[in-house]
């Protein structure tokens, strides 16, 4: 077998594997082939090392490798510390060609890697070899040349490409923070990785839906938004799209994210939408990436087509469909009525206790100073404070709405006992 990674055979790479592609058009076939024949492994994945084929024995010699194979990515923790810590994913994006990535933890199974290519820019994923003989270095990255062109022939129509110029750190990130919830916030923090992300407090998490199954105008939606917002992250999941904006400081300012997206996604194809609100505890993003969700659900079911919704001007109608229960505790309250709870920690006071009177007893000024022993001049002055704090108009019928079931859940406990 030693001869078969002679020079001369290292010529007959390209040859059998134009041989045998018209004749696979399954990529893990493909790679398996390949692994056969010259008896080096081949792994693809996307830029942000979730799996996308493998050729090779099973289990896999590699530890990192196999967690990829089993699991279909590699730990959160692996990305962050060695693939961009230690400069994994920057010499591989730098060299344009197959290098030798024997170091670090790679140093016990040797192996070369390249960057995936069409055209002149990067397809957003990443083709190895594992060679284990270093005296196979030269044939691994001849193999690994000429496996790059196939990969690329492959994928060339199938994989749903990441936008130009995308960053994998970026890619990482939105991973972590979108769809690998369960990943240890602290991960973001690593000095090498963090730099490019930059994440800035007042964070919104949108859902997006569209009727185009092919994903093509979902992503050509959020290749246009993310010109008008560069540090917008976002992922796929089930088919539509969560987009996490960032730096949102007012709500001036989340209403006019939103109607940017509704006048490029108008422009595109026929959209649904669900917004979260506004946070800045990265660690609570469960609760708001479950509020897009759920405003996403609704949109499709109640708004018609081509609407965004935003979680809180439907929140009593999903919290009583949902139930309470079902729901984050930080989802069941509405910013207004947090504002309240926030001045009432803040100054000592208890203008929940009050509000929540007048609600019950249905806005009778009357019978709620006297449930509450106080003259009806006071509580009239305490529900003005109430309105000017929370920034509402109590006679608006949905405003009361959301504030009675924030008071109604309050009172039995369903509330968290600290607003984020």
């Amino acid at each position: 077998m030693g001869s078969r990674y002679s020079e001369s055979l290292g010529e007959d790479i390209y040859r059998y594997i134009m041989e045998l592609m018209p004749h696979t058009d399954d990529l893990n076939i493909f790679l398996q082939k390949i692994y056969l024949r010259y008896n080096m492994p081949v792994i693809v994945t996307d830029i942000a090392f979730h799996l996308i084929a493998y050729g090779g024995p099973y289990p896999c010699p590699d530890p990192l490798w196999q967690t990829i194979v089993t699991s279909g990515a590699a730990e959160p923790e692996t990305v962050v510390n060695y693939y961009f810590g230690e400069g994994f994913t920057d010499k591989m994006s730098a060299a344009g060609e197959p290098i030798d990535a024997s170091w670090g933890i790679n140093t016990q199974y040797p192996q070369t890697t390249c960057s995936v290519y069409l055209g002149n820019s990067i397809e957003g994923c990443c083709c190895s070899v594992m060679y284990l003989d270093h005296g196979k270095l030269d044939f691994a990255l001849k193999l690994n040349a000429a496996v790059k062109t196939a990969v690329e022939i492959f994928l060339g129509g199938k994989l749903r490409r990441q936008p130009m110029g995308a960053a994998p750190d970026r890619l990482v990130a939105a991973r972590i923070l979108l769809e690998n919830t369960d990943a240890p916030i602290q991960l973001l923090t690593n000095t090498a990785f963090y730099k490019n992300v930059g994440l800035t407090p007042g964070y919104m998490v949108v859902a997006m839906h569209t009727d185009d199954t092919s994903g093509v105008r979902l992503q050509n939606i959020v290749n246009s938004i993310k010109v008008r917002y560069p540090q917008m992250l976002y992922v796929n999941k089930s088919d539509d799209m969560y987009l996490l904006f960032q730096n949102i400081k007012s709500d001036a300012m989340r209403e006019h994210i939103l109607s940017d997206i509704e006048a490029e996604a108008s422009q595109k194809a026929v959209f649904t939408c669900g917004a979260s609100g506004v946070f800045h505890d990265l660690k609570k993003r469960d609760a708001y990436i479950e509020q897009a969700r759920l405003a996403l659900e609704y949109g499709i079911n109640h708004c018609g087509k081509n609407c965004i919704n935003y979680f809180f001007d439907n929140f009593t109608e999903i919290i009583l469909r949902h139930g309470c229960d079902s729901i984050f505790a930080e989802s069941l309250i509405v910013p207004e009525f947090k504002k309240l709870i926030d001045f009432d920690e803040e100054n000592s006071t208890d203008y929940c206790q009050s509000l929540s009177c007048y609600i019950f007893e249905r806005c009778d000024m009357t019978k709620a100073a006297a449930k509450l022993y106080v003259h009806r001049n006071s509580l009239m002055y305490r529900i003005k404070k109430c309105e000017e704090i929370m920034e509402v108009d109590l006679s608006d019928r949905k405003t009361y709405e959301k504030l009675w079931l924030c008071c109604t859940m309050r009172s039995i406990g369903a509330l968290p006992s600290k607003a984020e």
